[in-house]
């Protein structure tokens, strides 16, 4: 805060513009910039702030450009692809997958993230949900949502043989998929002393809504769920039976 008084107060005055622009924090450079020509926006376009990035690409489009075109001249960097993510087109795609492979887990991520703007169906991304860096997998899974993704490889990716991460990533898409596998996905993770904690938090949440759930799981589904309600505490057990579809049916409203 006090950075940012500072550097506002220096701007105020039209002074120290581009040492502020060099140093300074986001939103100060960013003000910095617009006090300088188009020749700054340009320079600035793959800066590593997204919020200085944003101000830059707007004053490039503002003088009649173009933002894409610099970030494909541009050499790799994390503010270059995070920026061609930004304003490139699906064309810009083949770029983006090339930089999935890269051995820094930054990069690899900038690219998923790019992708899922450019090119939300690429089937390049789907790998990477194996990817060793959790940071990455946070981006895959935020690609995937609301995709498909094979229920067997996603069960498979629970494993305990897996890393942590991966592990939570495959449940999160599994959660994704309908609230009655979110519910099958909680009562399998029961019993894993790595997930069990959020599985109970979620098994809480779904129970909180599971009144406002009018769809229903397949017969094989919902006898799973009964199932592993077994081994369950009883009244838990209870509370998860009675949200099942088929006990709702024979419900009794014993009220007068």
């Amino acid at each position: 805060m006090i950075r940012a008084t500072c550097g506002n107060a220096l701007l105020d005055r039209g002074e120290c513009v581009e040492e502020l622009l060099a140093a300074g924090a986001p939103k100060v450079r960013m003000r910095a910039l617009t006090l300088l020509g188009p020749e700054a926006a340009v320079a600035h376009l793959a800066d590593r702030s997204s919020a200085v990035r944003s101000m830059a690409q707007a004053l490039v489009l503002k003088a009649d450009g173009d933002p894409a075109p610099h970030y494909r001249a541009l050499p790799v960097s994390f503010g270059a692809l995070a920026g061609l993510g930004e304003t490139g087109t699906a064309a810009d795609a083949p770029i983006l997958e090339r930089h999935l492979a890269d051995e820094r887990p930054r990069i690899r991520g900038v690219a998923v993230r790019g992708l899922r703007r450019v090119a939300p169906e690429s089937p390049a991304v789907r790998p990477l949900l194996t990817d060793p860096s959790p940071a990455v997998t946070r981006q895959v899974v935020a690609f995937l949502r609301g995709k498909f993704v094979d229920l067997a490889t996603l069960q498979a990716l629970l494993s305990p043989a897996h890393p942590i991460h991966t592990r939570r990533a495959a449940a999160a898409l599994l959660r994704d998929r309908d609230t009655w596998r979110r519910l099958h996905t909680d009562l399998t993770l029961l019993s894993d002393p790595d997930l069990a904690a959020d599985a109970h938090q979620d098994i809480h949440a779904w129970l909180t809504h599971s009144a406002d759930t009018y769809t229903t799981p397949s017969p094989a589904l919902a006898a799973e769920i009964d199932a592993a309600c077994t081994t369950l505490d009883p009244a838990l057990a209870r509370q998860i039976r009675f949200a099942l579809p088929g006990r709702r049916a024979g419900r009794v409203d014993t009220r007068d």
